[in-house]
């Protein structure tokens, strides 16, 4: 008869966000280990949890497998209490999710195993597999200073399997991280353009105004009915908003299509400052793959061809169209030209993934004037931008250049340019005669801002190689090649239409902060490492914009934290190397609204880690 396994469980729990809110426990890992040797089974038991305060955390010993009533009945568990402290109702999702560990090399446990009993309020009984509920083990709405209190009991859930299976399992483990995510209430969260458009003709000094274009059958957009749009105008608008921890800035809010025709309003915003000097297009060879996400590149021999693969699906065959690649104009967009590939792939994957989340698919219109169009205005070029075709030899397109192109990240337009001043949009885009120049304009246009030569998106109809810019003194030219000049660039993209606005008044100083399913995420600590002489950490930004840190060694009581807003400033905590084997750190990382996330890293000797530095 095989001896019975006593199952060694290390757990230590660590929250790693909460919402606006306070949580009763501010630290939680879950790191559950199953240890024996291959002679024992699982046998039914007890799960001991034992505080302990130096990491505010849980230490969980002999967790067995456990009928639902046993697991229930357990003495020990771990409690925490959600409470809004917040202005507004509240949902909240409680969930287990993964935080791996990246010095296991083992087997990681497989969720369906591991059973969770919460006891909320004292009152009700919730009981879940991890697997079934998709790590989502509870949701509580709860309004201003209400609290909702739980114990957290767990245990293993082996029934149906045999012996030799669950003596597989021996020596697995499973990394959890108690996670809490606040969602405001959607009955009190307007959508982002519906709140934009409310302020319409300058309510609240916003400086937001309603244009209207009448319908016009030559236009890809607004051929059969007039288009309304609600442009930012004039020197100082409230406009400003937080998009990937950065400043940008809304351009207005736009009938859009989605680039399969559906069109809907949409917010557009533009970066507020320069992301630094490209060329427009630069020369090399580029191909417009319209399916990215079935893309396959193939290279001959001789690595001088590319050709790519496009899968499609049809009645689970692979059908695979192989397309040669052509170059043509360089003042096509769609080619791609070398900054639409650096903006759709470079830039577009450095956002934050919350930030990725929030941009649309957006049909950016490629139209632009030729000879002598820079005479005209903003009111002709909006036309121009849109026009379905040429009715002349190069009138809108260079030869055959598309009249437009589908994707995430563009550049403004000249026409964005032109509205942005304050009502003057009739004045000529470049005229030698200063009254009818939009020149006299530049104090009352809050784009021209870098003062700076500028690209836009909007082509040079008559030659294959030029561009419309915004020069540094506040002109529209059209003399810069696409692949000579280095201009600045400041990115547009197009905003998800559920995206909302959760905080702020669009101040410089109170900018919109934006959230595209009304969840308030937590800044995400994407590395916490303690090696040799000093910390490695990365962070990213969630709805807010990060304030400050604190790094403590063997000291889990916040209530100690020196806050900086200098993150340099402490990974640099071990000069001279002084070695200590056993060390505890923890981090903090706090935003400014106050919500803060906390990682812990652990050394022990001989684990095979380089030794940190006693900080």
């Amino acid at each position: 008869m095989k001896e019975n396994m006593k199952r060694k469980i290390a757990m230590l729990l660590t929250l790693l966000g909460v919402t606006s809110i306070v949580i009763g426990t501010t630290f939680a890992i879950y790191e559950n280990t199953i240890n024996t040797n291959k002679n024992h089974i699982i046998k039914t038991g007890v799960v001991n949890f034992t505080l302990t305060e130096s990491t505010n955390g849980i230490v969980l010993n002999n967790l067995q497998e456990l009928t639902d009533y046993e697991g229930m009945a357990q003495e020990e568990y771990y409690e925490f209490t959600i409470k809004n402290t917040g202005d507004t109702k509240t949902d909240y999702e409680i969930s287990l999710v993964d935080k791996p560990n990246s010095s296991y090399t083992g087997t990681i446990l497989n969720e369906k195993y591991i059973k969770v009993g919460l006891l909320k309020n004292n009152s009700e009984e919730i009981i879940v597999n991890l697997k079934e509920v998709n790590r989502l083990i509870d949701k509580v709405t709860l309004d201003v200073d209400k609290s909702a209190n739980y114990k957290l009991r767990l245990w293993l859930d082996l029934k149906d399997i045999t012996d030799e299976e669950k003596e597989a399992l021996v020596g697995q483990k499973i990394f959890l991280a108690l996670k809490i995510n606040g969602i405001q209430n959607m009955e009190n969260i307007t959508i982002a353009t519906d709140k934009l458009i409310a302020l319409t003709n300058n309510k609240d000094n916003s400086g937001l105004y309603t244009i209207t274009h009448a319908k016009d059958t030559t236009l890809q957009i607004g051929a059969t009915e007039d288009i309304t749009e609600y442009r930012y105008r004039g020197a100082s608008p409230k406009n400003y908003v937080t998009f990937n921890n950065e400043t940008w800035r809304i351009i207005g809010v736009f009938p859009t299509d989605d680039g399969t025709g559906k069109i809907e309003n949409r917010i557009k915003l533009i970066k507020d400052q320069s992301i630094g000097e490209y060329k427009w297009d630069d020369g090399t060879i580029a191909y417009n793959y319209t399916k990215n996400d079935n893309l396959m590149l193939l290279q001959d021999k001789n690595k001088l061809k590319v050709k790519y693969l496009e899968k499609k699906n049809k009645n689970n065959f692979i059908d695979l169209a192989i397309t040669e690649p052509t170059k043509s104009a360089l003042n096509n967009w769609a080619r791609p030209a070398s900054l639409n590939t650096y903006l759709n792939k470079t830039y577009l994957n450095a956002l934050s993934t919350t930030s990725q989340n929030m941009i649309g698919d957006t049909k950016y219109y490629l139209g632009g004037g030729g000879n002598n169009s820079n005479f005209n205005s903003s009111v002709d070029f909006y036309s121009y931008e849109r026009k379905i075709k040429n009715t002349k030899s190069n009138e809108f397109y260079y030869d055959k250049n598309p009249n437009s192109w589908v994707g995430r990240l563009g550049l403004m337009y000249v026409s964005d340019y032109g509205y942005a001043s304050d009502n003057c949009e009739t004045k000529a885009l470049n005229d030698y005669n200063n009254s009818n120049d939009l020149r006299i304009c530049n104090n009352t246009n809050w784009l021209f801002n870098l003062k700076k030569l500028e690209a836009t998106i909007t082509q040079y109809s008559n030659t294959s190689t030029s561009i419309h810019y915004i020069a540094d003194n506040g002109t529209v030219v059209s003399t810069y090649q696409a692949s000579l000049a280095q201009t600045v660039v400041r990115p547009t993209l197009y905003l998800k239409s559920e995206v909302r606005i959760i905080d702020g008044d669009g101040t410089s100083t109170n900018p919109y902060i934006l959230s595209s399913d009304g969840k308030v995420a937590f800044p995400e600590i994407t590395l916490f490492e303690v090696q040799e002489n000093y910390p490695s950490v990365t962070v990213k930004q969630g709805t807010y914009p990060i304030s400050e840190y604190c790094f403590l060694t063997n000291d889990s009581n916040m209530n100690n934290c020196t806050w900086t807003t200098n993150l340099e400033s402490i990974t640099k905590c071990c000069a001279g190397g002084n070695k200590n084997y056993n060390n505890k750190f923890y981090l903090y990382v706090k935003d400014t609204k106050g919500n803060i996330s906390s990682q812990i890293y652990e050394t022990y000797y001989g684990s095979g880690v380089l030794a940190p530095c006693k900080c």
